[in-house]
């Protein structure tokens, strides 16, 4: 979200990086709500009640809002991986790359706390997803390498900002 900054002047960065910390958010809710199979209607009010939620309006400045990309990001993906058909291993795929990226998004964000709280409601998600669709521990457990392979690029991704934090935690009381 601070790209904006390094291709426009301040006072149009400013809006245009507060009008993508508000859209993408709302953009991935209702993507992931229609993939539920909620109508248009009731996706449209779940991603504008989260969307313009208390949170990320009053911390709207701050990094804080950028790093909960990764919630309703990381819930689309997840769910549009367990709906890839099984002869469609390329789908998964993309699944599984998006969910790397946009976890990558919320740990360079710059605000981990935040992103630590999506990314534990997404591991959630995900684990009931897994116990109730997935029959076999064979399967399970291929699903589970899947998703840690695409953390593990997401850890990649975004290790130049974490390796500061990793060092500043270690000197933090």
């Amino acid at each position: 979200f601070s790209l904006p900054f390094y291709l426009l002047d301040y006072r149009p960065a400013l809006l245009v990086a507060a009008f993508l910390k508000l859209f993408a958010p709302g953009l991935f809710t209702i993507l992931f709500l229609r993939r539920l199979g909620l109508g248009a209607g009731a996706a449209l009010v779940g991603a504008v009640a989260y969307t313009f939620g208390g949170y990320n309006v009053l911390w709207l400045s701050w990094a804080h809002v950028g790093s909960g990309i990764a919630l309703p990001a990381g819930l689309y993906y997840v769910e549009m991986a367990f709906q890839a058909p099984p002869d469609q291993p390329r789908r998964r795929g993309l699944a599984l790359l998006g969910f790397a990226l946009a976890h990558a998004a919320g740990l360079l964000a710059g605000h981990p706390e935040t992103f630590f709280f999506g990314v534990i409601l997404v591991g959630a998600y995900l684990l009931a997803r897994l116990l109730g669709s997935t029959p076999s521990w064979r399967a399970r457990a291929r699903r589970v390498g899947e998703f840690g392979v695409a953390a593990a690029l997401a850890l990649a991704l975004a290790a130049g900002q974490l390796l500061p934090f990793v060092a500043y935690l270690a000197h933090s009381a």
